[in-house]
């Protein structure tokens, strides 16, 4: 029995198309989660859209300035931590429909799409067109669910790293196409939204001595190319150096668990079921094991395990361990998983009634419906609530400075800034005013308001603030912090009066209290900016960016 290259099962038309539709079936499982669960950074990834976004339509100078008037107004930014390709193309989705954190999130599910689409066109050319069903598989796995539906950059860049290792085999096999163009723009993409995906570039090496063509590495187009992807690079990396020094080292060494231990080593297997579903494992596991005789997949089979090897061991040796950090681990067991039934559909009896392209399309569409019906159970952290706290100040008070202590204080910046298209509002932080911290609490804390008579005088003096937000925390998140606990004792009747509580989701937080400063002192026209971050407690005084007009989101 044939297979004519228009029956569905080998259609590409029929695999895009239900592509889309397990996406978007994905998509609206978690519809009302905006993905700003993920704390501190997700408010900080979707707040960072908006300055790159203003910087470039202003091009002020000195840059710097500029970044720290604005921190001063909303201090949710944090643009030299991160490299700025993902947050360029937020700013332009910001543009097109308004700033919205469910903006940034469709954003990341977009990319989403574009790895799926990228893995049916794999599965295609290397296996065989009735494999492209295995493609849609990537969408369904608990990993990719989960970190669809958060502002992370880590979906982003592991796609673009997809994209780059597509494009590089498909050069390796015709030296002359302009795939290593492609291969080259995608990997200095991926790597300017996250510079952890530079894992790709060993597994493009690889890929080369593998395939014997090692001497491709030496055409003067492949150096040629290589020195023009190597300028944004260095640009970027002079930058950080300059504004963000300590980023690098602390994400590198300042992890609980270094690369001369055992448990950095085995962390992320004990974890595997975390990133894919296990059955897809077991399938993985089959693969494997047809590998070791020759077979036709075998090829397909090495380089997707070697892929799976190469980048387990790169974060490995990353002592900050998650598993959004391991996102590229997902394609090669996505890969492998569709081998391994393609192989076993080559063994199947000759009995069978279907033929084997039949069979493959066949058991990966039901192999589909399966994790179709397993993807609800995949729990998606949500944090709201804040919303309904910035629409009560907007709709009670002028805009003004706001003070806010709390975990999710990038959480409301962001929320209020989003609903402030003049930047008329602004927003202190407890941790500026109060005291300040080098990334995060664990890599040591500056501790400002020493005494309850210093936290009176620098809510008085330095803010200025009539209305401070308070998050009411079931336990002390910041619990090493004298100045948080100081704070909440100093909550009294005589100084400060509670105007409005909001039951809110999120972890460890129950409710926001908004109290209004019986004393609030004068309004400043100007803050202090302690940022140990940049070296020995550094400090800036900053006037906040001016009000403006005109049509941003």
């Amino acid at each position: 029995m044939t297979v004519s290259a228009t029956h569905p099962t080998e259609s590409p038309r029929w695999q895009f198309a239900t592509a889309v539709v397990v996406w978007t079936y994905v998509a609206t499982l978690h519809w009302h989660n905006d993905g700003l669960w993920y704390q501190g950074d997700s408010s900080r990834h979707a707040m960072n859209g908006l300055f790159w976004w203003d910087f470039l339509l202003s091009l002020p100078t000195p840059p710097l300035e500029f970044a720290l008037s604005y921190y001063a107004r909303y201090p949710a930014i944090n643009p030299v931590a991160w490299p700025p390709a993902f947050y360029l193309l937020e700013g332009a989705a910001y543009w097109a429909f308004g700033a919205s954190a469910h903006v940034a999130k469709g954003l990341v599910l977009a990319f989403t799409l574009v790895g799926t689409v990228y893995l049916i066109v794999w599965l295609r050319r290397w296996i065989g067109p009735q494999a492209g069903w295995g493609g849609i598989l990537f969408t369904l796995q608990p990993a990719i669910i989960t970190w669809s539906h958060a502002v992370m950059l880590n979906l982003p860049s592991m796609v673009l790293g997809l994209a780059a290792l597509y494009h590089w085999r498909r050069w390796l096999e015709a030296p002359s196409s302009k795939h290593l163009h492609l291969a080259a723009a995608a990997s200095v993409l991926a790597l300017l939204t996250h510079v952890t995906v530079a894992a790709i570039l060993v597994v493009m090496l690889t890929w080369t001595l593998m395939a014997g063509q090692a001497r491709f590495l030496l055409m003067r187009q492949t150096l040629a190319v290589a020195g023009l992807a190597v300028v944004p690079l260095a640009v970027w990396a002079l930058i950080a150096l300059r504004w963000a020094p300590a980023y690098g080292p602390a994400a590198l060494t300042l992890g609980h668990y270094p690369a001369w231990t055992l448990a950095a080593w085995s962390f992320y297997v004990v974890r595997l079921a975390s990133l894919v579903t296990v059955p897809l494992l077991i399938l993985v596991a089959v693969a494997l094991a047809l590998a070791i005789p020759p077979t036709r997949w075998r090829r397909e089979i090495t380089f997707s395990m070697t892929w799976f090897i190469l980048c387990y061991l790169w974060f490995s040796g990353i002592s900050l361990k998650e598993t959004r950090y391991v996102l590229l681990l997902v394609p090669p067991l996505v890969l492998l998983a569709t081998a391994a039934i393609a192989g076993l559909a080559d063994r199947a009896p000759s009995t069978w009634r279907l033929s084997r392209p039949h069979l493959v399309a066949t058991c990966l569409i039901l192999f589909l419906v399966l994790h179709a019906a397993m993807a609800p159970a995949v729990e998606v952290p949500r944090v709201e609530g804040f919303s309904a706290v910035v629409t009560f100040l907007q709709a009670t008070i002028p805009p003004q400075r706001i003070f806010y202590e709390g975990t999710y204080n990038g959480v409301f910046s962001f929320v209020l800034r989003a609903h402030d298209p003049t930047l008329s509002w602004s927003v202190t932080l407890g941790s500026k005013l109060l005291y300040a911290t080098r990334i995060e609490p664990r890599f040591g804390t500056i501790e400002r308001a020493t005494s309850d008579t210093k936290l009176r005088s620098l809510l008085q003096t330095e803010c200025g603030c009539r209305i401070l937000v308070v998050e009411r925390q079931i336990t002390w998140n910041m619990a090493d912090i004298d100045a948080t606990k100081a704070l909440r004792e100093a909550l009294t009747p005589d100084s400060f009066r509670l105007v409005r509580s909001f039951r809110v989701l999120a972890p460890g937080v129950t409710d926001i209290d908004v109290y209004e400063n019986l004393r609030p002192g004068a309004d400043q026209d100007s803050v202090t900016l302690p940022f140990p971050v940049f070296g020995e407690d550094p400090e800036f005084r900053v006037k906040p960016i001016q009000p403006r007009t005109g049509r941003r989101p």
